[in-house]
């Protein structure tokens, strides 16, 4: 349920135009000087906002289907079962979301050769 509430919160901020990721990797970059300024030499960048938000969007998603699908299955199965899918589940949502970083990573680097041919 943490997980639906979560991925509520990473499509939200998509909508109102802040993607989640965004901000939680300027945090993290900011306990490194170096990193940061990098970070946010590029992070103004389109494309890399572009990345950043359908990553986001992803992640949101990733996070919501995890929330509902537990509920549906802590609702409707034996607690056995909810046990043995739960891992089932959790597993087959981390290979989505590689999965999709995998196609988003190689269409952002194409976006970031076409701003350097400019």
């Amino acid at each position: 349920m943490i997980t639906g509430v979560a991925g509520l919160a990473f499509l939200i901020s998509v909508v109102i135009g802040r993607p989640l990721l965004l901000s939680l990797s300027r945090a993290f970059m900011a306990k490194n000087p170096e990193l940061a300024s990098t970070f946010n030499g590029t992070s103004g960048d389109p494309a890399r906002r572009r990345g950043m938000t359908i990553m986001t969007t992803v992640v949101g998603f990733t996070l919501l289907a995890d929330g509902v699908a537990h509920i549906i299955m802590a609702l409707t199965l034996p607690t056995v079962t909810f046990l043995v899918m739960s891992r089932v589940v959790t597993v087959a949502e981390i290979a989505v979301f590689l999965g999709a970083r995998r196609i988003v990573q190689p269409l952002r680097q194409r976006a970031d050769e076409r701003g350097k041919l400019k």
